[in-house]
């Protein structure tokens, strides 16, 4: 799908005239991608698959006609989630650090100098902790030359749990190459990006750890990086184009997988009891209480999408009227 393409799939999803206003939107629910038929807030699957082409970077070029069946990837992606120690060489794994990292984070009497201790044990992580302690937002004289120790007490907890997601969840999203994992890698961490701070508003409503929260919305993607990697070795990844994405079948049995793989993925990074067990509930089958981290992060994941579509919508407008011949800046309201 063209980038042409998907801007007027956007506008016939998102509504003709949809224009998103920073302050306010009166632009009606069902312009913005909303059923009317469904529960409020509900987003359409040609919303979703919209979004999901664009993510995933198949919106570019025109894709090929492919005679193999999209259930091939459905396929591909069950041999690796039901089979022992596949997702090891999906992703790039974090520094093992990390788990004892935050257990000493967690633990209300841990010393600075045993934190930083922990933290010079990785070159990744150290770079990382003086780097945001020598930034203008902590540093008093921004760029001066400090030791890990003092990063760590300019810092605090919650700067070096923010430290600590980031690197976790950076690598996860880093591929060589000219596969659909390596087009699409900047575009799934800058969108994780959002939903971590998304996760973290949320969190402060319902009462959820705010670390757990933004590590959740960080990691949230790394399920369609896994998902792309393992299409590209079972060698599907031309059977992925944005009419698979549009049709709701496919659609929904590729964000089935995506959350199983990240049941898969989570628990092995042992990071912290609240972000496995939601990666638990992820992965089930079985019907119940949604758990609290997890509602955040799927509020989360539909705000994150909502945003993207209208911008997405707002950006492709312009375009199409100026080729229609028609001023569109000029019929704007003053506050454009």
């Amino acid at each position: 799908m063209s980038l042409a393409n998907l801007g007027r799939l956007l506008r016939l999803v998102l509504g003709q005239d949809a224009a998103p206003d920073p302050g306010h939107s009166s632009v009606p629910a069902d312009d913005l991608g909303f059923s009317q038929d469904g529960p409020a807030g509900e987003l359409t699957p040609d919303a979703v698959g919209a979004y999901l082409a664009w993510l995933l970077g198949v919106d570019h070029g025109k894709p090929a006609r492919v005679a193999r069946s999209p259930a091939l990837l459905a396929q591909a992606a069950d041999l690796e989630i039901n089979s022992k120690g596949s997702c090891v060489r999906l992703l790039r794994r974090s520094p093992t650090v990390l788990p004892r990292l935050i257990r000493i984070l967690r633990n209300e009497t841990y010393s600075i100098a045993e934190l930083a201790s922990q933290i010079q044990q990785d070159t990744v992580l150290t770079a990382e902790v003086l780097r945001m302690a020598r930034s203008a937002l902590y540093a008093r004289q921004p760029g001066a030359a400090i030791h890990v120790r003092q990063a760590v007490a300019i810092l605090g907890s919650t700067g070096v749990e923010q430290v600590i997601a980031r690197v976790v969840a950076r690598p996860l999203y880093r591929s060589d190459g000219s596969s659909l994992q390596a087009r699409s890698a900047e575009r799934l961490w800058q969108e994780s990006e959002r939903c971590a701070i998304a996760c973290v508003q949320l969190a402060r409503t319902e009462g959820v750890d705010g670390f757990d929260a933004y590590v959740a919305g960080l990691l949230q993607n790394a399920g369609w990086s896994a998902l792309l990697r393992i299409f590209e070795i079972h060698g599907v990844e031309p059977v992925l184009t944005a009419n698979v994405l549009l049709d709701a079948v496919h659609q929904q049995a590729l964000l089935r997988r995506r959350d199983q793989l990240l049941a898969r993925l989570i628990p092995a990074w042992e990071l912290t009891p609240g972000l496995t067990a939601m990666a638990s509930s992820l992965g089930s089958d079985l019907a119940g209480p949604e758990l609290p981290l997890a509602r955040v992060l799927r509020t989360a994941q539909e705000l994150t999408m909502r945003r993207r579509l209208a911008e997405l919508a707002w950006q492709e407008q312009p375009l199409h009227d100026a080729a229609m011949g028609h001023d569109f800046l000029a019929t704007q309201p003053a506050a454009w």
